[in-house]
């Protein structure tokens, strides 16, 4: 999974695919790869985007228009691919975890079942919703990742739409995002794209 950022000041997106200090591999023209340990590709950088591209927002890891121009530009460097990050899910089982405002839920990702501690309020069995799998990149640049919140363990994250970075009123506006039951068949599914279907 990729986090892919737009920085206009610059002009450069900015691919992150692991959140460790990087150092410099390759130079390829306007491709900038940058490695971490075992050589591996934890990041790239990839200048003068505006020339061929005009991203909208500066987040940019689940934009179509995005993902073929970084795959068309890291071609000859290596294939690139984006998972889903963000999967509808379904809360199988909402249990308050006592004295914290917290609950322990199960829910179905459709090939399997996670743990997930979440705090919203209005969190409960049967919802439809959206879920940041572990290694997902947040629109504010956080990366999920296996957690322990009061001694439970956390394996992704459900989603609000203010942390999803959606600007628009067609979800709830507090709390997580509770989808819509036309999203019941879509369980496992990429969010972005089912929402956009």
């Amino acid at each position: 999974m990729y986090g892919i950022y737009y920085n206009q000041l610059f002009d450069v997106l900015i691919v992150v695919k692991k959140n460790e200090p990087s150092q410099l591999v390759d130079i390829k023209g306007d491709v900038v790869l940058l490695g971490g340990k075992n050589d591996e590709i934890n990041g790239i950088n990839i200048f003068k985007v505006s020339q061929d591209l005009h991203p909208i927002k500066a987040f940019n890891s689940f934009e179509p228009e995005v993902l073929d121009y970084v795959k068309t530009k890291l071609a000859d460097h290596f294939l690139f691919v984006q998972s889903s990050q963000f999967v509808v899910g379904k809360v199988l089982v909402c249990e308050d975890i006592e004295g914290t405002h917290l609950h322990l839920c199960q829910v179905d990702l459709g090939t399997r079942v996670e743990q997930i501690v979440c705090g919203a309020a209005n969190i409960a069995i049967d919802q439809l919703v959206v879920v940041a799998l572990n290694g997902a990149w947040m629109p504010n640049g956080e990366q999920i990742v296996p957690s322990k919140l009061r001694g439970y363990e956390s394996n992704g994250m459900i989603c609000s739409q203010k942390e999803l970075g959606l600007e628009n009123d067609d979800f709830n506006q507090t709390g997580i995002v509770v989808l819509p039951p036309m999203f019941e068949n879509k369980v496992g599914q990429d969010f972005f794209k089912e929402s956009e279907a």
